[in-house]
């Protein structure tokens, strides 16, 4: 049986969870979606608030010390 994507993420300020499941093609077509969500969110608040959204989740990605990348 084919598995099929799941992503949940959870934050209640004391414990973050995240549960993942889909293929590699499919967990990172999410990953997009998800940023392209916070972006829009910020999009709607202003251009402004978006761009620096964008240039600091660029500089979070490009990072290999960021959190991004944190071994869990």
């Amino acid at each position: 049986m084919a598995k099929k994507l799941h992503v949940e993420i959870g934050i209640n300020g004391e414990k973050s969870v995240g549960i993942v499941g889909g293929s590699g093609a499919e967990l990172i077509a999410a990953a997009c979606f998800a940023l392209n969500t916070f972006y829009g969110a910020f999009w709607k608040e202003s251009e402004s608030a978006a761009e620096t959204f964008k240039h600091i989740m660029q500089e979070y990605v490009m990072r290999d010390d960021s959190i991004v990348w944190k071994k869990l």
